[in-house]
């Protein structure tokens, strides 16, 4: 027997029912369980009416309506999550039966919700110090504070510069007060600017909350409704990516791209190689990792009635795993995705070492290869050669069969978390002599750091580019038509970078006793600072580090899309299509199943659409 609640009321069923139930894999696809269109009798018929109310009058059809479905047969659930009313006349109402990820999908949730329309709000303030208590453990528990790991902080504050805006965000300056035996602090947000009396000024406008990735992903789970009860990420060095936020509102989302929550997701799992599960009865949201996805869940499918190769679509998007995968352009420098041209040119030779051959008379043609990582001879300004530099670390990975340096084919799976660039920038000094009620600047001075570079500019902002102090100016508005305009649409990626919670830069050479923390991309060598012995990197090939390509993408199974096999068998009950399942000896992904159910209950014969696993 086959049962229909809606709100909790047994809906009425037509009698020549034939239910057709797809349940697809949200592996391979954005969907999970939902029914075509089941057509409900509303003339003569009074159960259904009080369900569906006056649900034909023009001012009701105008609103989307939903209601809360339950499908049983054969004594078993089915379908348990929402019912989308599709189609309404005098005699009946049309409606398709969603749970899972296809609700949370395309129910009206991730398909019709902007992330940067969200309301996202920073849930910690940005960490003030006060100069009456200076000691060294205030120091400490202030630097802990702009620069601590997740999940302890949900937030760091790393400087940004802002290469639209033109200014730096998070900006520092570190003060030494020669009165307390040099000891040195930092101001968070500190414009450089003083007053006649040589007294500092801060300039909090400046300060940019930059969001751990994990935070983000359960803010916007939280605002879909829903709790994130796993997240693969958590306890990897995955969990130390940052989103690097280009303006200064406390409200995250406002500098977010203008993306559908769908979009955000299929982005995401495509970046980090994940994949979002949502239970929407329970409304607990997991992402799991593809490398764990079909970890001890084997299915065996036997008594099997038909199996045939069926067309396979041609808009089936390339797997992560095997098309040719690369970031979105944002501006990357040269170094880090060497040109094809450059390619061509070169010559790739394998070291065993990082040591580079400055004798080899065609140094300036030749990439060094060392495990995966590639380094060119590089020469200071004066030509005198002093380091080997770190290059082509961001390079997109080939697909199957191509030529690695081949980069002339357009990218299979282009990736829109992006790495934010690392530029050179400087940190403000300046050595004071405190006095009873009166401080007397010694000596100022500037040092070469590393500091982050993104894209984009927020209204907020634009006091830094002139003389503005308060936000942005009405009367620049008024007189500037062309401002309208610079208001500018947020870049269609997100920048990130990672924080490894290490001291990069000690500034003890200077003879300031502080530390300086920089968030990593892909630093291979900024200024005279050599790090190419890096804890984690975005890059997306095989290298003897730890990196994107080994934390997601390595060792998923090898799924051969260019076929596709239509197996039917016989099973009396529920089938899952995300086990990994073995039929005939060969081991087989499956895409959907589909049921048949009818008044009498759920028919025994399931179709289900396959892809092998290649070896």
């Amino acid at each position: 027997m086959t049962e229909l609640h809606l709100n909790g009321l047994p809906a009425v069923l037509p009698q020549n029912l034939n239910i057709k139930v797809n349940h697809e894999n949200v592996y391979l696809t954005a969907a999970s369980q939902y029914t075509l269109d089941i057509e409900l009798p509303l003339q003569g018929c009074p159960q259904n009416l009080a369900i569906f109310g006056h649900i034909n009058r023009i001012d009701a059809r105008r609103r989307s309506i939903t209601l809360q479905a339950l499908l049983t047969a054969s004594g078993k659930v089915i379908l348990k999550g929402s019912a989308l009313i599709t189609s309404i006349t005098r005699r009946s109402v049309k409606v398709q039966l969603l749970a899972g990820n296809s609700e949370f999908n395309f129910f009206g949730k991730g398909e019709g919700m902007y992330i940067n329309e969200m309301g996202i709000v920073a849930t910690e303030s940005a960490p003030t110090y006060g100069r009456d208590t200076i000691d060294d453990t205030a120091i400490e528990a202030y630097q802990a504070a702009l620069y601590g790991a997740y999940p302890e902080r949900n937030f760091v504050y790393f400087p940004l510069f802002n290469e639209t805006l033109g200014g730096t965000m998070n900006n520092q300056m570190y003060y030494v007060d020669t009165g307390q035996n040099n000891l040195t602090y930092p101001i968070l947000g500190a414009s450089g600017a003083t007053t006649g009396e040589g007294r500092r000024e801060t300039d909090i406008i400046a300060v940019s909350p930059q969001p751990y990735l994990c935070w983000l992903i359960d803010a916007i789970i939280t605002k879909m409704g829903y709790t994130l009860e796993r997240n693969d990420m958590i306890g990897t060095p995955l969990q130390q990516i940052f989103v690097c936020m280009p303006g200064n509102s406390t409200t995250i989302s406002k500098h977010l791209p203008h993306w559908t929550v769908n979009e955000f997701f299929r982005q995401l799992e495509a970046f980090l190689g994940m994949v979002l599960i949502v239970d929407d009865v329970k409304k607990m949201a997991s992402l799991i990792s593809k490398r764990f996805f079909f970890m001890h869940n084997v299915k065996h499918i036997n008594n099997i009635v038909d199996d045939f190769e069926v067309e396979v679509d041609n808009e089936v998007k390339a797997d992560v795993s095997i098309g040719r995968t690369g970031y979105t352009d944002n501006g990357l420098a040269a170094e880090l995705s060497l040109p094809a041209s450059a390619m061509r040119k070169a010559t790739i030779v394998q070291i065993d070492s990082d040591g580079i051959d400055t004798e080899d008379s065609a140094t300036d043609r030749i990439i060094y290869e060392h495990n995966g990582r590639r380094f060119v001879h590089w020469t200071d300004d004066n030509g005198a050669t002093y380091y080997s530099r770190m290059v082509d670390q961001a390079r997109p990975r080939p697909a199957q069969g191509d030529t690695e340096d081949d980069r002339t084919s357009g990218l299979d799976v282009e990736l829109k978390f992006v790495p934010a660039r690392t530029t050179t920038g400087t940190l403000a000094v300046r050595h004071w002599k405190s006095y009873d009620r009166r401080e007397e600047l010694v000596k100022e001075e500037t040092i070469s750091i590393p500091v982050l570079t993104v894209t984009g500019v927020a209204i907020e902002n634009r006091a830094q580019r002139g003389n503005s102090t308060g936000g942005f100016s009405l009367q620049e508005y008024i007189e500037d038509d062309s401002l309208e305009n610079e208001e500018s649409e947020v870049p269609d990626f997100i920048e990130v970078a990672y924080n490894d919670d290490t001291e990069h830069y000690g500034l003890s050479d200077s003879g300031i006793k502080c530390k300086y923390w920089f968030g990593k991309t892909f630093c291979g060598v900024m200024g005279n600072v050599r790090v190419n012995t890096l804890s984690f990197d975005f890059g997306l090939v095989p290298t003897d580090g730890t990196n994107i390509y080994s934390l997601c993408h390595s060792g998923l199974l090898q799924i051969d899309k260019t076929a596709k096999r239509c197996i039917r068998f016989l099973h009396p009950g529920s089938v899952d299509p995300k086990p990994l399942f073995v039929i005939r000896g060969k081991r087989f992904v499956c895409e959907k199943i589909e049921r048949q159910i009818d008044s009498k209950g759920m028919q025994p014969l399931v179709t289900g659409y396959f892809y092998e696993v290649s070896e």
